[in-house]
C-alpha cells in the first residue's frame, strides 16, 4: 500500500535524479533563487581579481563580456589546467569510471539512502539529499579560476600545500576529476552524507590504487594514465561541527538541489571553520553574506562568533542535468569565527553538560569571542 500510494512521487524523483536535463529544486527556496544571470557591478569589491593578469591567467576574460550578455560559458576539453593536464584526458577517464550506462545504478545507491526511508514513513524526501552528477568540464574551469583567485590572495600558487574538498562528493567523481587536474595538490578530499554512494567512492579510489606502490591514478585511455593528488573520502555531514574541512584552500559545492535552510547552515559551517582566503564556489544559490555561530554547549575550545562571506563573481556555464544552464557563485571567506585557530577538535567522549556549563555557554553566545575570558575560566568563576 506505502509502494502504491508513493509510486507517482518515486516516479517524479526517478526523472530529477538521472541525467535528463532537469533538477529537482525547491519552489519556496526564493531567498538564494537566481532568475537570470547575476549583472555584474561596476564597483565589484574583488574587481582587481577579475581584471587582474593573476586572475586571468589562462585567457578567460572573455567570459565576463559573455556573462553581461546572458551568455553560457562553454569550456574548451583542450584546455590546459594550470598544473599542465588536459580538461578533455581527465574528463575520458572520469568516463571510463563513470559510464553513462551505469548512472541509473549509482542513483539507485542514492535513493537506498536519500529517500525510501522517507517513503517508507510516508514522509516527503529531502530535496537536498537528490544525486546528480556536475557537468566536468564547467567544474574543471571553475576549479582553476578559484585557484587563481587563492593564488592571488594567498601569494602562493604552490599547489602542494592547497587542500581541495567537494561538500557532498555523492561517488567521488568530481574528487577523482580534481586530483587528475592537479595532481600536485596537497589532498583532494570528498565529504558524503549517504553511506552508500560514499562506499562507491571508497571502492572506486581502491579500484584506481596500484596494490604493489599505494600509488593512484585515473585510466584515461589505454596509453594514458593520469596520476592523482592524494584523495581522501568521509562519510559525514557539514552540518556537524567535528566534521573537519577547516583547512581546505577551495571548497566546491553541487548545491543545486538545497533549500534555503541548507544553504544557511552550509554558511554557518564554512564560517565557523574555514580560514580567511578560503575560496568557495556554490551552484544556483549564494552563501549568506555574514552570520554568527553560536558554541558548542560542552566544548568550550569550539570557535564561535561573527563571520563574513564575499561574493567575488557569478559564473553562468554547461550543465546537461539542470536543463543547460548552471549558475555557479565563487565566494572568499573574509572573517572567519575560527581566526587563525582553523585546527580538528576531538569530539568530547560521554558525560553530560552540567547546569553551569549550560549557563556559561548560554552567556558566551553574546559575548565577543577573542576579547574575553576563556571558556574554561568563565565556569570556574560561576
Amino acid at each position: 500500500m506505502i509502494f502504491q500510494r508513493y509510486l507517482p512521487l518515486y516516479t517524479f524523483f526517478l526523472f530529477s535524479c538521472a541525467n535528463t536535463g532537469t533538477a529537482f529544486v525547491s519552489p519556496t527556496n526564493n531567498r538564494h533563487k537566481t532568475l537570470s544571470p547575476p549583472s555584474r557591478l561596476l564597483s565589484h569589491p574583488y574587481e582587481h581579481y577579475l581584471n587582474s593578469n593573476a586572475y586571468d591567467l589562462t585567457g578567460n576574460t572573455q567570459h565576463i563580456n559573455d556573462q553581461a550578455q546572458g551568455q553560457i560559458l562553454s569550456v574548451d576539453p583542450n584546455k590546459i589546467s594550470s598544473s599542465g593536464v588536459r580538461f578533455g584526458d581527465v574528463q575520458d577517464g572520469l568516463n571510463k569510471l563513470y559510464p553513462d550506462e551505469d548512472l541509473s545504478s549509482r542513483n539507485a545507491l542514492s535513493r537506498t539512502d536519500g529517500y525510501w526511508s522517507y517513503i517508507s514513513k510516508g514522509e516527503e524526501p529531502d530535496q537536498g539529499l537528490t544525486y546528480g552528477e556536475f557537468d566536468f568540464l564547467f567544474f574543471a574551469d571553475l576549479i582553476e579560476k578559484g585557484l587563481q583567485m587563492h593564488n592571488a590572495e594567498s601569494g602562493s600558487s604552490d599547489i602542494s600545500q592547497k587542500v581541495f574538498t567537494d561538500i557532498g562528493s555523492g561517488t567521488g567523481r568530481l574528487v577523482f576529476g580534481a586530483a587528475a587536474l592537479h595532481p600536485n595538490l596537497k589532498l583532494a578530499r570528498g565529504i558524503e552524507i549517504l553511506p552508500g554512494i560514499h562506499e562507491k567512492a571508497v571502492s572506486t579510489l581502491e579500484a584506481c590504487t596500484n596494490e604493489i606502490d599505494g600509488v593512484a591514478s585515473l585510466p584515461c585511455s589505454d596509453y594514458l594514465n593520469a596520476k592523482l593528488a592524494p584523495v581522501a573520502f568521509r562519510c559525514g555531514s557539514f552540518d556537524d561541527r567535528y566534521e573537519y574541512y577547516g583547512d581546505s584552500d577551495i571548497i566546491f559545492v553541487f548545491s543545486t538541489c538545497f533549500s534555503a535552510e541548507m544553504m544557511s547552515n552550509l554558511s554557518d559551517s564554512i564560517g565557523a571553520q574555514c580560514k580567511e582566503g578560503t575560496i568557495l564556489i556554490t551552484t544556483e544559490y549564494k552563501l549568506n553574506t555574514h552570520g554568527s555561530v553560536d558554541p558548542v554547549v560542552g566544548d568550550g575550545t569550539m570557535p564561535f562568533g561573527d563571520y563574513q562571506i564575499d561574493l567575488v563573481d557569478s559564473i553562468d556555464g554547461e550543465c546537461e542535468l539542470v536543463g543547460g544552464r548552471s549558475t555557479a557563485h565563487i565566494h572568499r571567506v573574509a572573517k572567519s569565527a575560527s581566526g587563525d585557530d582553523y585546527f580538528q577538535r576531538t569530539r568530547p567522549e560521554g558525560g553530560e553538560t552540567s547546569e553551569v556549563e549550560q549557563e556559561a555557554m548560554d552567556a558566551l553566545k553574546y559575548l565577543k569571542p577573542r576579547n574575553q575570558m576563556s571558556f574554561e575560566e568563565f565556569v570556574k568563576s560561576q
